[in-house]
């Protein structure tokens, strides 16, 4: 009964999504805009800017006291949910390099915070990409964007896994409110919650052109779900057919992390594809309702 409610509740707010058609526009929209080459171009620049990135959140988390005892837990859960539970290894890399990037200091720690920029300019511009008829958006606007996910997104990343460990730490609550043990069952849920929420924010805000919340909650949630089940077949991938390890050996973490690093941006612009095709067809399907009920209207007037 819930399924086919939501479903029903979908498929009234978003027809086109049960349509062949509408998810071939997607495929061609996404080959037109040279969405694979975006895909490509992400993921090398990625494989640079990723460590800068997480020694900025690292300088910020130790500005305040209160992230301190916190801020390898933080720095756990944002690399654990970015890669897969099979690449343990690059997981410890990626946090021993960033501890020590962001020992840097003056002039160190300023090129970690331009290459973290570096990396938002690129996927402002390749996402935004996927809209054939776009405004152009100023440079200082761009920048305070840039600058808002580097400052403010670490921060808030860092204080709602804060909260939750607090109250996850806090087993008596359990015994004596018994709606807590509800709350801290769903708890488990946030890391899911949080991906949602960082998908919808970055396909409603980063696109020049206007996305209605609605799609960006949808296209959020399809983000969500996709790179869930990545995580689950890479894992399986990885342990059933062991090619990298046999043919690279001891090397065989990097093209696997460069592998996943490539699926998880082909997840984000397919994502922008899907959004803008999709913003495009409610935007005419509008149209032509608007267009046939004022010659209705015109026919009826006409009519009397």
């Amino acid at each position: 009964m819930v399924n086919q409610a939501f479903s029903s509740s979908i498929k009234k707010m978003f027809p086109p999504l049960f349509k062949g058609a509408f998810w071939l526009a997607v495929f061609k929209h996404f080959n037109t805009q040279k969405g694979s080459d975006s895909v490509a171009i992400l993921a090398y620049t990625s494989l640079v800017g990723i460590v800068p990135i997480l020694a900025v959140m690292l300088s910020l988390f130790s500005v305040s006291h209160y992230f301190e005892s916190f801020e390898r837990l933080i720095m756990d859960q944002v690399v654990h949910n970015l890669m897969p539970s099979s690449q343990p290894l690059i997981e410890g890399y990626l946090l021993q390099f960033s501890q020590q990037a962001a020992s840097l200091k003056g002039p160190g720690i300023l090129v970690m915070f331009l290459t973290s920029l570096l990396l938002l300019w690129k996927v402002d511009e390749k996402l935004n990409g996927m809209w054939s008829n776009r405004p152009t958006r100023k440079w200082w606007v761009s920048l305070l964007h840039y600058l808002g996910v580097s400052l403010l997104g670490p921060l808030l990343l860092g204080l709602s896994l804060l909260v939750s460990s607090y109250l996850l730490a806090l087993p008596f609550l359990v015994d004596t409110s018994p709606w807590f043990s509800q709350l801290t069952f769903g708890m488990a849920s946030l890391p899911l919650l949080l991906s949602w929420l960082g998908f919808t924010f970055l396909f409603k805000f980063v696109p020049v052109c206007y996305v209605p919340i609605k799609i960006a909650f949808l296209g959020g949630f399809f983000a969500m779900v996709q790179l869930e089940l990545l995580k689950y077949g890479f894992t399986l991938y990885v342990k059933w057919f062991p090619t990298y390890d046999l043919v690279y050996g001891a090397f065989a973490a990097i093209p696997l992390f460069l592998l996943w690093l490539y699926l998880i941006w082909f997840i984000v612009i397919w994502n922008g594809a899907f959004i803008a095709t999709l913003t495009q067809w409610v935007a005419r399907n509008t149209r032509t309702t608007m267009h046939a009920s004022n010659e209705k209207d015109g026919q009826t007037g006409g009519g009397k």
